[in-house]
């Protein structure tokens, strides 16, 4: 697989994709508008009989300093929470990113490109806000699992 393959994929789901040539500091690497101020940048390395996928975005905010420590909290949580999950925080310039590294022989499916797109989409409508709110030092861990627990509780009594 080529970053052109993935560039053709991106392009038929309706993303905005461009390849970057490599330079000093970065491989040459697929850009793709992921959302408002949000990039994927995906780095392809070939190594036989094994290739492998790099998924990567940073999010369009720093951490509080402040808020540091709370928010590698949250990331150790959903990261030991969820299958994909692989978020993570740059300290020293407080930055929050997610980074996903997937193995595969020679080509990966549509089908498996399309999963990997939905989940990491599935991941930052869900994780987002709550990685911005406590980044920010406007919410704490607790708030958002009190906020959590209320709506399943809310949900359970729409049910019944």
């Amino acid at each position: 697989m080529k970053l052109e393959d993935l560039r053709s994929f991106f392009l038929k789901e309706e993303y905005q994709a461009e390849i970057e040539v490599e330079t000093e500091v970065s491989p040459r690497q697929l850009v793709v508008l992921f959302g408002k101020d949000l990039y994927l940048r995906v780095t392809i390395l070939e190594e036989e009989p094994l290739h492998f996928m790099q998924f990567f975005l940073l999010f369009p905010f720093q951490i509080k300093e402040e808020a540091l420590f709370e928010t590698a909290r949250l990331i150790l949580s959903v990261n030991a929470s969820f299958d994909l999950a692989s978020f993570g925080m740059i300290e020293g310039s407080r930055l929050l990113y997610y980074r996903n590294v997937h193995a595969f022989e020679k080509t990966c499916s549509q089908t498996v490109l399309k999963a990997l797109v939905g989940s990491l989409t599935l991941l930052l409508e869900t994780f987002m806000p709550s990685f911005e709110a406590v980044s920010q030092g406007t919410k704490t861990i607790e708030q958002l699992q009190s906020e959590t627990k209320e709506a399943i509780l809310a949900q359970e009594f729409e049910i019944i």
